[in-house]
């Protein structure tokens, strides 16, 4: 049933109304043969009822329709995000009154103008890739870019497009959703931000590890270099030619004791933590270090051994 044979029902419907309503008031039909005036009073009554009837039925649609236009005005205009129509060129048809918010800007200041010219110049070819797209591929589609606010600020937002094709009564248009992603934006880059001190984090504290266990490792080295040492020049005669090449060989491990202690002070933390440490191995090192010194021949107070 098409829309003229569902209007012409319902009028119909109203006449049906009408003339039983004349019927309840008493209206009764007349049997004559000629068309009296009473007949046709009785018809221009019935006329009139059907009248205030589609009168009332009109009254009724346009409340409806009223009702709808507010609903339709209040979803399109206060939804929580920007809504374009679009021409094949770009051009803005239609906005929502959340994007001229969004922007800024009133809502006679967008129709009529292109997209782009919203758009931060930076970002421009994102926009045109995204509209050449929409028009070849008919499928939705989705871009992320920068807008400009009336006061030259930028905005961070999502464009959500789909294809509307030709109809009688419009030409094809596209249709976008305009969503204000500025906040996600900024917790992304505080979270690439986070993560980045986390690896720095991770990375030092891996540093740290490493020279902690080569300055212990060293250390333990030195303790018993500089032990051996001082032994040496206790041993040893002040005259002794040896004597000065064992006091600048212990200068030196005293400065390579110096760095160790500041790879130590590097490796520590603010929480300080006790390990403990195996001392009979570092004896049993600096013993054998002795020993070996003892058997290759030792400078004595008197001079060397004979």
């Amino acid at each position: 049933m098409n829309k003229k044979d569902m209007i012409q029902e319902k009028f119909d419907e109203l006449r049906r109304e009408a003339e039983a309503l004349m019927m309840e008031k008493g209206f009764e039909s007349q049997s004559v043969v000629d068309r009296d005036p009473l007949e046709l009073i009785q018809e221009l009554q019935t006329y009139q009822v059907e009248l205030e009837l589609q009168n009332e039925e009109l009254q009724r649609s346009q409340q409806e329709l009223m009702e709808f236009k507010t609903r339709y005005t209040e979803l399109y205009d206060f939804t929580p995000v920007g809504y374009v129509c679009l021409d094949k060129k770009g051009v803005i048809r239609n906005a929502n009154l959340t994007l001229a918010d969004m922007l800024s800007l009133e809502r006679s200041s967008l129709i009529d103008q292109p997209l782009t010219r919203h758009v931060f110049f930076e970002d421009q070819d994102i926009c045109y890739g995204h509209l050449k797209d929409l028009a070849e591929s008919t499928q939705r589609q989705i871009c992320e870019l920068r807008m400009k606010k009336s006061d030259g600020t930028l905005v961070d937002v999502q464009l959500e497009s789909t294809v509307f094709p030709y109809q009688s009564w419009r030409p094809e248009q596209f249709r976008t959703v305009i969503i204000d992603i500025t906040e996600r934006k900024q917790m992304e880059k505080e979270q690439d931000a986070l993560r980045g001190q986390l690896y720095q984090s991770h990375k030092m504290e891996s540093i740290r590890t490493i020279a902690g266990g080569i300055a212990h490792d060293f250390n333990n080295i030195l303790f018993i270099i500089i032990g051996n040492i001082d032994m040496a020049v206790e041993e040893t005669k002040d005259w002794h030619p040896v004597y000065p090449k064992l006091e600048r060989i212990r200068a030196a491990a005293e400065r390579a004791a110096g760095i160790v202690k500041l790879l130590l002070n590097f490796s520590r933390t603010s929480d300080k933590k006790q390990t403990p440490v195996d001392l009979i191995d570092v004896i049993k090192d600096s013993l054998v270090l002795s020993a070996d010194s003892k058997n290759d021949g030792k400078y004595c107070k008197n001079g060397p051994e004979k």
